[in-house]
C-alpha cells in the first residue's frame, strides 16, 4: 500500500508532460487518500502485533510447562498408568489418550493421539521443532485427567467416590422388576404412588429456589 502510493508520487513529480498545478492537485489527492486510510492501516498493524505478542506468550507458556512437567511426571506417571476408567462417562478423545499411554506404559511419540486437546495445544504440540515434546504432552494429558475428574466428567469403575452417578443408583431393570420390595425394604411403600406426592415436592423446592434468584 505505501509502496504503490510511493511508485504514484514519484511518477507524478517525474512526469514531463503534466504542467506544475496539475502536478500539486494530484500529489494532494494522493495525500489525501493516503490520510483517509491510515487509520485503517494503523489499526491493522496494531492487530499483527497483538497476535505476535499473543503467539509469543503462548510460546513461553508452553515452554514453562515442559520444562516443570518433569516433577509432575514424577509424581504421577505410576498413578495414571493404574486408572481404571468408565469408559461410558469420560470424553473418548480423552479415554483413548489415557488407554494409548497405558498401553505403551507411558513412551509416547509423535503417533500419540491427539483430538483431546484444544486448537492452542495442538498448535503447540505441533511444533516446528522436529522432536515430539512428550513433556509437554503427558503434562497436557495429565492436566486433562485432573480437571475431568475435578468436574466429574472422569469417573472410575473401581472407585466408591469418584463413580458416575448412575452407578450408585439401582440398575434400572431391577428397579422396574422390584419396585415393591425395595420401597418396602427402604420403609418407604407409602410413596410408591410418587405422582400423589409430587406437586408437593415441587412446591417444596421451588420455593426455596425463587427465594435464592431473588437475593
Amino acid at each position: 500500500m505505501f509502496f504503490s502510493r510511493w511508485c504514484r508520487l514519484t511518477r507524478i513529480v517525474a512526469s514531463e508532460k503534466l504542467p506544475t498545478d496539475k502536478k500539486i492537485d494530484e500529489i494532494t489527492a494522493v495525500l489525501l487518500n493516503f490520510r483517509a486510510s491510515r487509520s485503517l492501516v494503523e489499526n491493522r498493524m496494531f492487530e499483527m502485533l497483538a497476535e505476535t505478542d499473543s503467539a509469543s506468550d503462548d510460546f513461553e507458556f508452553y515452554n514453562i510447562l515442559q520444562q516443570k512437567s518433569l516433577t509432575l511426571q514424577k509424581r504421577t506417571a505410576d498413578i495414571v498408568r493404574l486408572l481404571q476408567v468408565d469408559e461410558k462417562t469420560v470424553n473418548k478423545d480423552l479415554f483413548n489418550a489415557l488407554q494409548h499411554f497405558q498401553i505403551n506404559d507411558g513412551h509416547l511419540d509423535g503417533r500419540s493421539p491427539r483430538e483431546f486437546l484444544s486448537e492452542k495445544e495442538q498448535n503447540a504440540i505441533n511444533s516446528d521443532d522436529k522432536k515430539f515434546p512428550v513433556s509437554l504432552y503427558k503434562f497436557l494429558l495429565f492436566q486433562k485427567i485432573a480437571g475431568g475428574i475435578k468436574s466429574g466428567r472422569v469417573n472410575f469403575t473401581a472407585s466408591h467416590k469418584y463413580r458416575s452417578l448412575e452407578d450408585y443408583l439401582i440398575p434400572l431393570a431391577e428397579w422396574n422388576n422390584n419396585k415393591l420390595n425395595l420401597l418396602e425394604k427402604a420403609e418407604l411403600s407409602g410413596w410408591r404412588n410418587f405422582a400423589k406426592f409430587k406437586p408437593n415436592c415441587q412446591k417444596s423446592l421451588i420455593k426455596p429456589f425463587l427465594k435464592l434468584i431473588k437475593t
